[in-house]
């Protein structure tokens, strides 16, 4: 009888252990011992440490980009697109720390090496930008540069409130940064009073 397979296990022991120690910090033995498996059976699995990145990598990218696609789907205005990508965001951290650690921060040079055809989050936030300037909404300026900003001022708390000492900058378990981090992410598309009407 077929051993059963343990691959979910070792994704989830080896997102944990991205998160916590990055990609160069991890080795086998310990994601073999968070998964309570063998090295040998990750290997069964994956060819190589570097394939398993991958696949974390993957799985946790393109489930972070179905939200924001979600997320924008749900906006009445340009305003409540933008505003939506940053409340999923904020969630997704809270929701899944290790898997949005991993991902968005520990292993973002992983991002070239995704499948053909993956869709990115940048390209929700363009696709919103470059329509809202149509009309005049959103700021002048190239849309991939002023997405890239917008993530930029968005993804940099939850990078700096990982890296820095515990208890010095806190906002995985506290929210009463957020209207702050929204407020200063949309400032990098919107012009201050047609962003901040409404809160």
């Amino acid at each position: 009888m077929p051993r059963p397979s343990r691959r979910q296990e070792i994704i989830d022991a080896a997102t944990r252990t991205f998160a916590a120690e990055g990609y160069d910090g991890a080795r086998t033995r310990g994601v073999a011992e968070q998964a309570g498996v063998s090295e040998a059976a990750i290997y069964r699995h994956f060819g190589s440490m570097e394939e398993l990145a991958q696949e974390v990598h993957r799985v946790h990218f393109t489930r972070y980009a179905e939200l924001l696609e979600e997320a924008v789907e749900a906006g009445a205005t340009p305003a409540d697109k933008i505003r939506n990508v940053v409340r999923a965001t904020l969630r997704r951290y809270r929701e899944d720390r290790d898997a949005f650690t991993a991902t968005l921060i520990r292993m973002p040079a992983f991002m070239p090496a995704l499948p053909p055809g993956t869709v990115r989050p940048i390209e929700f936030v363009e696709t919103v930008i470059k329509e809202a300037q149509a009309t005049g909404v959103i700021r002048s300026g190239q849309p991939r540069l002023l997405a890239t900003m917008f993530f930029g001022a968005l993804l940099r708390p939850m990078l700096v409130a990982e890296v820095t000492a515990p208890g010095s900058f806190e906002i995985h378990e506290h929210t009463e940064h957020d209207r702050t981090i929204e407020e200063v992410a949309l400032a990098t598309l919107f012009p201050l009073p047609q962003h901040t009407a409404g809160f």
